[in-house]
């Protein structure tokens, strides 16, 4: 005969209650660490996506900028013209034009058609300039006098900002502001020739619909 003796049956039932705690808080710490890396893993994936959502913008804005913004400022003759008149005698644009006073009316009639035809490409550009380096606006083209501004209403831009910044070599981007038509900025850019030499200044305004579209439209994670 066995004499063993048997645990009673409240200690079996307290030894099986004190497995299944531990049972239970393991399971509890395992659920915790796991739910933790998820948690973890989807802030990491969420920074991730923010980061490559934000350098996608910073493309579109970059390219923004540079085809639309200061594109209709961008301009490089292709010939070795190295100053503006020559722009026009070298294009045999002027060259007929004997009088003084002849081929000045020429040489402004020039300067307006040339204007006008980056003016035309620019779907953004609201108003364009083509400034000497000694400052003197010399033409302007708006929507509203596409076939260029009177002589009388060319500005003295000398000490303009924009002037100063793009003759010195340095695009200049002004800061936005606000009109009836949307947000606006003037832009402005150094003009030279194929070889890089200094001809003249081109500014322009511009209207920023489309970055306010990019912006607008930016989408990041939850």
């Amino acid at each position: 005969m066995d004499n063993t003796k048997r645990p009673k049956g409240k200690i079996r039932n307290k030894i099986f209650l004190l497995m299944v705690m531990i049972s239970v808080v393991a399971i509890l710490v395992a659920a915790y660490l796991s739910i933790d890396n998820v948690a973890v893993a989807h802030k990491t994936d969420v920074a991730r996506l923010e980061d490559e959502a934000i350098s996608r913008k910073e493309a579109e804005i970059e390219n923004y900028v540079n085809s639309h913004v200061l594109g209709p400022v961008s301009i490089t003759f292709s010939g070795n013209a190295t100053s503006e008149l020559q722009l026009y005698i070298n294009e045999d644009i002027c060259k007929n034009a004997r009088m003084e006073k002849d081929f000045e009316k020429c040489v402004g009639e020039a300067r307006k058609l040339t204007l006008s035809q980056f003016f035309s490409v620019g779907k953004d550009t609201v108003e364009l300039s083509a400034i000497s380096l000694d400052g003197r606006e010399v033409a302007r083209i708006d929507l509203n006098n596409p076939a260029g501004v009177p002589d009388s209403e060319l500005r003295d831009l000398r000490n303009d900002p924009a002037f100063l910044s793009a003759k010195s070599g340095n695009n200049y981007v002004g800061p936005v502001f606000f009109t009836l038509n949307g947000p606006e900025v003037f832009v402005a850019s150094l003009v030279t020739n194929k070889s890089g030499y200094p001809l003249q200044v081109a500014m322009a305004k511009v209207k920023m619909s489309g970055m306010q579209d990019i912006l607008e439209n930016a989408i990041f994670a939850d």
